[in-house]
């Protein structure tokens, strides 16, 4: 979709760091297994999504408990001739201020004079929900000698041999909660380098799976997951390190297009697009389909030839709360949209439903407008930053809808949320071209339930992988 109008797009993007979370009975490091598995570094593919700028923390916050007292107290996290620098006391975390899922994160650390404690967390939700210190997450320790090792903070993960990398005592469960049995032994010792030296950490989340690498040695693998996103954090833990990067990878279309995976049918994910046929599909206000929209390739596609028919297309159900996963890709200067929760009242789709913009940022003139660039509550909501990849290449939009709460997912960065009806929607549709003076109707984005539609603007688009899974009222 169009704006007529471009403004300057001023963003600030929110990026945080957490540690690790209490060394309290650490086993022995006889324990640990001999050798790491055969497991060979990924590949870290396209352009990365660069956490620290290498000049301030702008997208990350600190939450240090001892500020709260005393205010006036030196920072934990600066940085320092181009490094982002935990001090290490106080003691606290610095967190990103957007949430993340399925990607590969790499981190370059090194501890400049003694060895000591720090961590990097990964799927941080709720602050201090451990000691009144650790945000619930599941940690990859930094520690000196135990690179790689996890611990349990409020989440739980498995691994296999339990018993012997878990160590734990009679009676003790193995869990995230201050009594449980929250450590977990990493695969290899001898991976770091000297103290002084860079050392090279990756690290995998996809799905409920972590993976951890340290200087080319695969030293961590678990699985089931309690969580699959959030924040990450960096950790001042009481020793001095310092990090020159912390780039975030998005992993994108790994499995088969148009399936599900056995996970996902558990979870109630069904298929949206079979790959094959335009079942389940018809024209906005029509019984069938317009001739521009075309299965090819294991894709959906709308490439308008000459004296055929076109338009925006939409799903034969109607859905309510929701779950939509949608792959999508483009050509330069393309433009389109999902718009959800369309009904059929008005002439175009856009008039009633929300719309998730999908945009060439960079080719079209539109991405200068942050309203109207890719991942945008179209004319309403601005995404946090541009995630976008280089065109030709796929994207993974996710949007869950929920009672009157909404979020917009991009390539594995959660870019918007916002809440129908609430004090903020009501003042942002007012100044959009949404509001009731513009068209006449007042009830614009407040069906309770509505079509999935996919737009027509012209450009040749690409969809796949398109999945929905149906949720309740209640939160995700």
């Amino acid at each position: 979709m169009t704006l007529k109008k471009h403004v300057p797009w001023v963003v600030l993007v929110g990026w945080v760091a957490v540690g690790l979370a209490g060394e309290e009975n650490l086993p022995p490091k006889e324990a640990k297994e001999a050798k790491s598995p055969a497991a060979s570094v990924p590949n870290l593919e396209g352009p990365p999504i660069r956490l620290f700028n290498g000049k301030d923390l702008r997208g990350w916050h600190a939450d240090v408990p001892a500020a709260d007292k005393d205010p006036n107290l030196p920072p934990s996290f600066i940085v320092r001739d181009g490094l982002l620098v935990s001090r290490g006391k106080p003691l606290g975390h610095l967190i990103t201020d957007l949430e993340f899922e399925n990607y590969r994160l790499l981190v370059e650390y090194r501890f400049p004079g003694q060895g000591g404690n720090c961590g990097v967390l990964v799927h941080a939700s709720k602050p201090r929900a451990l000691y009144d210190m650790f945000p619930q997450s599941l940690e990859v320790q930094l520690m000196s000698g135990n690179a790689g090792d996890f611990w349990c903070i409020q989440e739980n993960i498995e691994v296999p041999d339990m018993e012997k990398r878990r160590p734990r005592k009679p009676g003790q469960a193995y869990g995230g909660g201050p009594g449980d049995a929250r450590h977990i032994l990493n695969l290899t010792d001898g991976s770091e380098k000297p103290l002084g030296q860079w050392n090279t950490m990756i690290i995998e989340c996809l799905g409920r799976e972590i993976k951890v690498w340290v200087n080319g040695d695969f030293v961590n693998h678990g699985f089931n997951c309690t969580a699959r996103r959030g924040r990450i954090a960096l950790q001042a833990e009481g020793t001095e390190v310092e990090f020159r990067k912390v780039d975030l990878y998005p992993i994108i279309g790994t499995e088969e297009p148009n399936t599900l995976t056995e996970e996902e049918k558990k979870e109630g994910w069904r298929l949206l697009f079979d790959g094959r046929t335009t079942a389940g599909w018809r024209g906005y206000k029509s019984n069938s389909m317009p001739a521009s929209w075309k299965v090819e390739n294991n894709s959906l596609l709308s490439r308008p030839g000459q004296g055929e028919s076109r338009g925006d297309i939409i799903t034969t159900e109607q859905f309510a709360d929701f779950e939509l996963l949608v792959d999508w890709k483009m050509v330069p200067k393309g433009n389109s949209g999902i718009v959800y929760r369309a009904t059929e009242e008005y002439p175009f789709m856009w008039q009633s439903g929300p719309e998730f913009q999908i945009l060439d940022n960079t080719g079209h003139l539109d991405g200068l407008n942050p309203l109207a660039s890719a991942g945008a509550c179209y004319a309403v909501f601005a995404p946090a930053m541009d995630v976008t990849r280089p065109v030709g290449q796929w994207n993974r939009t996710r949007i869950l809808v929920q009672g009157n709460h909404v979020e917009h997912w991009l390539n594995g960065v959660k870019l918007l949320e916002y809440q129908i009806g609430s004090d903020r929607w009501t003042a942002h549709v007012k100044t959009s071209k949404f509001f009731q003076s513009a068209y006449g109707q007042s009830n614009w984005g407040r069906s309770p339930k509505g079509h999935i539609g996919l737009q027509d603007y012209g450009h040749p688009i690409e969809f796949r992988n398109i999945k929905i899974r149906a949720l309740s009222s209640a939160t995700p």
